[in-house]
């Protein structure tokens, strides 16, 4: 019984320790507000620290392909957007890259920038690593245990 009891303690000692911890601090949000008829955005990591020098990346809404402006945010993660109103339309504003990167969509009229319209891109799915790795590892502790079990029961039956 002492065997069974040390292989399910090292099993879940096991299971704890390889278990993938996101890491917060490399979330990115984005928040904005509407500045007289510009939108000053904030670039922040979860943990309120900003993200200074972060790329900027501005589309046009009759150009999505070409950059309409590349920037970087200042020391405290801001830049401000001063669209063209003459381009109606919903303009995206790409903020960082690789793994620290978001999207907005800002729809700006003739009468300027439409705050309530404001969406995010959908990012993609950046955790399926996580889920994968949770996977191999149910998948150890079931062969193990199961290893271990027959392994067990046939030195109790000799």
């Amino acid at each position: 019984m002492k065997g069974k009891q040390l292989i399910f303690t090292l099993s879940l000692l096991l299971a704890l320790v390889a278990y993938p911890i996101k890491a917060s601090a490399h979330s990115l949000e984005t928040d904005y507000q509407l500045k007289s008829n510009a939108l000053e955005i904030q670039a922040t990591f979860s943990n309120g620290e900003p993200f200074p020098d972060a790329a900027i990346v501005v589309f046009s809404p009759d150009d999505p392909t070409h950059p309409w402006l590349e920037a970087r945010t200042d020391e405290n993660g801001k830049f401000i957007f001063n669209p063209e109103q003459a381009l109606a339309g919903d303009w995206s504003i790409e903020i960082g890259e690789d793994s620290h990167w978001d999207n907005i969509i800002v729809p700006v009229s003739d009468r300027g920038i439409s705050l309530e319209e404001i969406s995010y891109l959908d990012k993609h799915d950046s955790d399926h690593h996580y889920h994968l790795t949770n996977q191999f590892i149910v998948l150890g502790i079931a062969l193990g245990g199961g290893l271990s079990s027959r392994f067990l029961s046939r030195k109790l039956t000799k």
